[in-house]
């Protein structure tokens, strides 16, 4: 349960910009206006996205792309409020990560990459499993009163550290 609350959290994460530019509409930059503010420094993390993107296995990455094109399907349908609420949490929790420790990145790290070989170590049954019990919890979660989803939502917090 654990690992799929880190992973629920990294997912958040990187899907903060797509989440962001679901809200309020705000003209697009051009490509002029992009290189501009990039070469001004605008984008401070773009050499180390590009070489953690890298060093991500063609697996790794069509997961991750499918994982934001599904986080930005979801967002259409949100409310305006909604969706402001879904950038607040993840702007909180990309602080979170920023002000992370080396020890606690390093833990983190371990963590994944435990997280990582045991789901690699995992049989296509056994992951056709983990999957259909998850649409099952997924089912299931749908179907509670406001009060047991609310009460589920003090878990994960508790769960995440919030």
């Amino acid at each position: 349960m654990r690992s799929l609350a880190i992973i629920g959290l990294l997912i958040t994460v990187a899907a903060a910009p797509a989440l962001a530019q679901t809200g309020t509409p705000t003209p697009k930059p051009t490509w002029k206006e992009k290189r501009a503010e990039k070469k001004a420094g605008g984008y401070p993390n773009v050499e180390e996205w590009r070489q953690a993107w890298q060093q991500l296995s063609p697996d790794d990455r069509s997961t991750l792309v499918q994982a934001w094109a599904g986080v930005s399907e979801y967002a259409k349908n949100l409310t305006p409020e909604q969706k402001q609420h879904l950038r607040e949490g993840a702007e909180q929790v990309g602080e979170r990560l920023r002000n992370m420790t080396p020890a606690q990145k390093a833990q983190l790290e371990t963590k994944l990459k435990q997280i990582h070989d045991n789901y690699a170590a995992l049989t296509a049954d056994e992951k056709e499993a983990q999957l259909s019990k998850l649409a099952d919890t997924i089912d299931r979660l749908k179907s509670l009163t406001p009060e047991q989803k609310e009460a589920w939502k003090a878990r994960y917090r508790r769960l995440l550290g919030a």
